[in-house]
């Protein structure tokens, strides 16, 4: 027996239909993403080249700056120490003026000698009280290493200008007798404003330090910065002359991140410090990664949205051609049992019976009527009555071959349409098939119930050529075998 198609339940069609779509959408909107994100990480990656690129491009050109304001300040202090130790102190202060009014205005704050017992002992700025600078960093350099060589200074602030200076120094020495100091103060103020020119309108940042790491000057915050310790983690406290390289930080001024481009200076202990505001280098790579993310985002809603609703309309179809599929196989099937019903039945003969005349095919219409049936479903119930014509349908079904038709036509009537009948003998064995298994009781809760069946043959073309004509013949044959059966009871009850 087959029974009626009932409709799918919804989550499992979603199950069955639109998981494997889901979750191949949803690997390929992975690899989509994935992609996405490398792509702009590689994009962050090349734009930070780039800048390291471009400032390793520009941090050259500063150097060459610094190390030029360096010489021309080293020359002069070198042009100096010569002219002092061969003339008097009054000749020296006149030179000291011409020489002065060489430097840029503003760059430079004082021109002093310190004598060798640490008593200011000159100054282009003039003084009437006895300074001592024998406790200050570049006189006790040139005390404790005789070397000559030019000396810078951190910046600090001066005792005759009142102002921070970086102190470009060296040794007065003369056949071998210690003479003195000589002394340039240069301002931080003016490095400031020079390297401010070179950043203006950005966070970027260009600073001086020296190899120790005492910042010397820098373009912004300048009063924040000067005299600021050194950080220790900074690459180039540990560099050479001629070194280079760049590092990401924080600055400890401003807390702005920046990718900072070092070049430690080959004649001067100094390194030029440039540094690029990330944010400000990264904003339009940045702006990029978030449009293409919203493109990225509407495309993925856009073929989710459309694949979702590809889904739905895939399981309207379903359901509506299941829905077509349920009421074609109701229409053409008895709901109780599942056999066809009497539209099926007379749908199947028309057709067999239209083919026959050139196929020859002969065909017998079984009529089968349930005995005993009303009294059990009255005695029991329509339930019960329902559990005989179901089991007599199984019955029936597995008596009949698989090219037959098997059909109820309404109440405990069946009908079995036996085709293409070869030999008379096999409708004959049929009967008796049937018979024999309508013997066997039915169960209802251990209560064993029986039922007969009354049969009626009509074969074509002998006894009918139509469909009615047909189960016309077979339902009076049924009749009298079962008026037939009765009588013969009656006779051997008497």
């Amino acid at each position: 027996m087959r029974p009626l198609i009932r409709p799918s339940v919804p989550l499992r069609q979603l199950f069955i239909v639109a998981l494997p779509a889901l979750l191949l959408l949803a690997a390929l909107t992975g690899v989509y993403w994935w992609h996405l994100h490398s792509s702009g990480k590689d994009l962050r990656q090349a734009t930070l080249d780039n800048a390291i690129y471009r400032a390793h491009q520009v941090n050259s050109a500063v150097s060459e700056a610094v190390s030029m304001l360096f010489f021309n300040a080293d020359e002069a202090t070198q042009n100096l120490v010569e002219f002092y130790k061969q003339n008097p102190i009054e000749q020296f202060s006149k030179q000291a003026e011409v020489l002065t009014h060489r430097f840029p205005e503003g760059s430079l704050l004082q021109l002093a000698v310190i004598g060798p017992d640490g008593f200011l002992k000159f100054s282009n700025l003039g003084t009437d009280t006895k300074i001592f600078l024998g406790d200050r960093e570049h006189f006790k350099v040139h005390v404790e290493k005789p070397n000559g060589e030019l000396f810078i200074s951190k910046p600090l602030m001066g005792k005759v200008s009142k102002k921070w200076s970086i102190q470009f120094s060296r040794r007065i020495e003369h056949n071998g007798k210690f003479l003195g100091v000589l002394v340039l103060s240069i301002s931080p103020e003016y490095l400031f404003r020079t390297l401010e020119k070179l950043t203006r309108g950005s966070q970027d940042v260009v600073g001086i330090a020296r190899h120790s790491g005492e910042l010397l000057a820098r373009s912004r915050d300048l009063e924040k910065s000067i005299g600021l310790e050194p950080a220790e983690d900074r690459p180039y406290l540990h560099a050479k002359p001629g070194d280079s390289g760049y590092y990401t930080a924080r600055g400890r001024v401003d807390q702005v991140e920046r990718m900072y481009h070092w070049h430690f200076l080959t004649e001067y202990p100094v390194i030029v410090v440039l540094g690029l505001d990330m944010t400000q280098l990264m904003a339009p790579v940045e702006k990029a990664i978030w449009q293409e993310r919203v493109k990225g985002l509407i495309s993925t809603a856009a073929v989710w949205l459309t694949a979702l609703l590809a889904i739905a309309l895939t399981l309207r179809m379903q359901a509506n051609i299941r829905k077509r599929v349920e009421f074609e196989y109701a229409a053409m099937h008895d709901n109780l049992t599942g056999l066809k019903n009497r539209k099926a039945l007379i749908h199947h003969l028309e057709k067999r019976l239209q083919a026959a005349p050139v196929s020859q095919e002969r065909l017998a219409v079984l009529f089968i009527d349930l005995d005993g049936f009303k009294q059990i479903n009255d005695r029991y119930g329509h339930p019960a009555g329902d559990l005989v014509l179901r089991t007599a349908a199984l019955r029936l079904k597995a008596c009949a071959r698989n090219s037959d038709l098997v059909a109820r036509l309404g109440g405990d009537e069946f009908v079995i349409v036996c085709n293409d009948l070869r030999k008379s003998d096999d409708v004959q064995l049929l009967i008796d098939r049937i018979q024999e298994a309508m013997r066997n009781p039915i169960e209802l809760d251990h209560h064993p119930l029986h039922v007969g069946a009354s049969t009626g043959l009509a074969l074509y073309p002998d006894n009918g050529q139509t469909p009615e004509s047909l189960l016309a013949a077979a339902d009076e044959a049924m009749y009298r075998n079962k008026a037939q059966r009765k009588a013969q009871k009656m006779v051997a009850s008497t």
